[in-house]
């Protein structure tokens, strides 16, 4: 995939690359470091000289066979690990993926369903915890969760947010079939520019509630904003369910 490659003076030039260049490139230098022969005797026969160099008896010397390799990562990192682990099982003999959503993507997705639109439905239909709740620490949330359960069920029944903001999309789409509906989410969205299709608006709609659900945790964090931004942003705990309610997104509109 050399052609493929931007030349060096392009900005960012590694954002180019795609997932496949990426496990194939960690299972080129798996395979011609930890695997070759001749690699391996070159690196065992450099510890040799170095250790007879400094007067001290060989030890820790690598073997003259290959170390099983296992693969780590979290969320991107995590789906190449577990890609890496599925595409080169004979450079690699496992894989630990963490917070992986290796099969979200609707053309890789079993079910057929979009998997973003799965998880933000079930964060969205999760009981919204006492106001309580977003000043106190994990341990503190762990320890009361029990006590809390039977409180936020007198809640759940008014909780209609995931029929509201999954009914808003496919709205959305058929409003903009027309001009004239088109026009209409111009002004109603205040857009810059004159809306020329619905795809960019419902991903501008859609993604700040999927980084919500992915960062929906029973306590204050900063971790999503700063993963997207940069920026020392804290969300509140519970942030989906948080601007859900907030909103006024979970009413009954009838």
């Amino acid at each position: 995939e050399g052609k493929s490659i931007p030349p060096t003076s392009t900005p960012s030039c590694m954002a180019y690359s795609s997932s496949i260049q990426a496990i194939t490139d960690y299972a080129r230098l798996i395979r011609e470091v930890l695997w070759e022969p001749s690699t391996l005797q070159a690196m065992i026969q450099t510890e040799k000289n170095n250790n007879n160099n400094n007067n001290n008896p060989p030890k820790n010397l690598l073997p003259a066979q290959p170390r099983p390799v296992i693969c780590f990562g979290g969320s991107y990192g995590g789906m190449l690990s577990a890609w890496i682990r599925m595409r080169y099982p004979q450079w690699v003999a496992g894989a630990i993926a963490a917070s992986a959503p290796i099969w979200g993507f609707p053309q890789t997705n079993n079910t057929g369903i979009d998997a973003a639109y799965a998880t933000i439905r079930h964060g969205l239909a999760q009981s919204y915890p006492p106001n309580a709740s977003s000043s106190r620490t994990l341990p503190d949330v762990i320890r009361s969760e029990s006590s809390e359960r039977n409180a936020r069920h007198a809640t759940d029944s008014n909780n209609h947010c995931a029929d509201n903001l999954m009914t808003s999309f496919p709205l959305i789409h058929v409003i903009g079939r027309e001009p004239m509906g088109l026009d209409f989410l111009t002004q109603t969205f205040g857009l810059c520019r004159p809306l020329q299709s619905t795809n960019d608006l419902l991903t501008w709609l859609q993604t700040p509630w999927f980084d919500l659900a992915e960062g929906s945790f029973p306590y204050p964090s900063n971790y999503i904003p700063f993963a997207l931004t940069h920026l020392n942003v804290t969300l509140p705990a519970w942030p989906l369910q948080h601007a859900c309610w907030k909103t006024g997104l979970a009413r009954d509109f009838g």
